[in-house]
């Protein structure tokens, strides 16, 4: 049966577009946790379909409700949703009128208790994925992690023991956007009010809409560190619709987690000015960038099986790994990639891009590449599992890391997973000189950098390092010095002990 994802659906509905297609299955990270699953059903038995359901990535199928089921939940969630927004406001108020103690120092023989409340379901790759694991296997190592508590399993993650799963009940509040998400914090509530909690500091990995470590802080009078990669606030406006229902609550939310947080953990300086400036407290904001495993990427891995897969054995490989969201620049990639092979066409038997990964980006690389005749040249893998990441990024001569500036010219303020990745496979590498990526990696010491959003010049750094390699593989061994002894996980995590005398 022909399958289209949830992306796609939803895509079209707010378009305004009959989805005209009568048989299909959509695809959707979890079959049990589908965000508007009433609205988008009931669009398409409007639209005309009628023989669909839904099937997740582990091949679970659920049917679709009926027409009539999916009016009287809607009713339902409509009936339920103001009363529901006034018990989380009530909260809120009562959180944000809790004087906020300083719980900090800890004592040295403190614990964790990991709380992940992201909606995110069956993830299997990505920067988040590799940043999860790496923090909790590393607490762990260090025997500093006493409980896991999150929404679904961790992948690379092996602390059975440890682990407690609160999945989100999506029985109800499914009909309006972010409600669930929002509703959430009461189930979770109940279930932390009700368990025994033997750690002594929490450790929250902050997502949209949750204020739960914030009231296990006060409920329990336990110190809060939160993990803080970005404002939902900010992707919202300007990675996402720009738009949500509940945007506000969504800024109350977020401000209440910064004042309320005994150390914020951020990945760069930018994100930490950022903070500054919307009035948080520079002493309470730990900076530390991302890692990496030695053990899961190192310079011994080997290749050849994906080369033989993917019908590379006798080529020269520039790799990119990523979920191709807006700020990978890999729209510039691809311009560069067709600038390349016009420029030089004799290099057209000789150079394969492997483009590891998938996200919404993905279509229109594909098409740039298409409409300059360029496709044969490039090999397009779709996302992987992370454990063989790796293998596939061993497979690469060159790894290739093109970010771009953000849009609304605020400056960049991430710490790329894969920019570490890469170092630590020893591999040279190509970056954009924008913000941390210029500061962790030197020009001609362990990598080439280009202006971000060069186009031109980061065709030419192609051509540069595919003429001259054998000279340039220098700048790979470099990288991996640099990571190895200055930005592993185990360098991350003992930062984040230090700052909380954990250690």
């Amino acid at each position: 049966m022909q399958q289209f994802s949830y992306k796609e659906i939803s895509t079209a509905f707010s378009a305004k577009k009959f989805f005209k297609k009568r048989s299909f299955e959509i695809l959707t990270a979890s079959s049990r946790h589908i965000p508007m699953r009433e609205i988008l059903e009931l669009y398409l038995y409007i639209s005309g379909s009628r023989d669909f359901g839904w099937i997740d990535y582990n091949g679970n199928y659920i049917a679709a409700h009926s027409f009539f089921k999916n009016l009287k939940n809607l009713f339902e969630d409509l009936v339920l949703w103001y009363p529901a927004i006034k018990r989380i406001k009530q909260q809120l108020t009562n959180l944000e009128n809790t004087v906020p103690v300083k719980k900090l120092p800890l004592l040295t023989d403190a614990k964790f208790l990991y709380l992940r409340t992201d909606h995110w379901f069956n993830l299997r790759s990505g920067g988040s994925v590799g940043h999860v694991s790496g923090v909790v296997n590393e607490m762990r190592a260090n025997q500093w992690l006493s409980q896991i508590i999150s929404t679904d399993t961790l992948f690379e993650v092996d602390c059975t023991s440890l682990f407690t799963k609160v999945s989100p009940d999506y029985s109800s509040y499914t009909s309006i956007p972010e409600l669930a998400t929002i509703i959430y914090n009461e189930q979770l509530i109940k279930f932390l009010s009700s368990t025994t909690i033997d750690s002594s500091v929490i450790y929250q990995r902050y997502s949209q809409f949750n204020y739960s470590g914030v009231w296990l802080k006060h409920h329990l009078k336990m110190p809060l560190v939160l993990e803080f990669n970005g404002s939902e606030v900010w992707a919202m406006k300007n990675w996402g619709s720009g738009k949500m229902i509940h945007s506000i609550l969504l800024e109350r939310i977020e401000r209440l987690n910064l004042q309320h947080a005994d150390l914020i953990v951020v990945v760069s300086e930018n994100l930490k000015n950022d903070l500054v400036a919307s009035g948080v407290e520079a002493a309470k904001i730990l900076v530390t960038p991302n890692g990496v495993s030695l053990t899961k990427f190192n310079t011994q891995l080997k290749s050849a099986v994906v080369r033989e897969r993917y019908q590379l054995q006798e080529k020269f490989i520039f790799g990119f790994i990523g979920t191709f969201g807006e700020w990978h620049g890999v729209v510039e990639l691809a311009k560069a990639i067709v600038s390349l092979f016009t420029a030089h066409t004799e290099l057209r038997d000789k150079i394969r891009f492997l483009l590891i990964g998938n996200g919404n980006l993905l279509p229109l690389v594909k098409k740039i590449i298409a409409d300059a005749t360029c496709t044969p040249y490039v090999t397009y893998t779709g996302a992987v599992p992370q454990n063989t990441s790796p293998e596939h990024l061993a497979a690469c001569d060159v790894l290739v890391s093109p970010h771009i500036q953000n849009t609304d010219g605020t400056k960049f303020f991430g710490s790329p997973t894969k920019l570490f990745e890469y170092m630590a496979l020893g591999k040279p590498i190509i970056a954009s000189d924008l913000e941390q990526i210029g500061v962790i990696l030197k020009h001609n010491y362990s990598a080439l950098l280009v202006p971000p959003g060069d186009i031109e010049a980061l065709a030419n750094s192609f051509y540069e390092m595919y003429i001259n390699f054998e000279t340039y593989k220098q700048l790979g061994k470099n990288a991996y010095t640099t990571v190895a002894e200055n930005y592993t996980w185990a360098h991350h995590v003992r930062k984040i002990a230090k700052a909380c005398s954990v250690s």
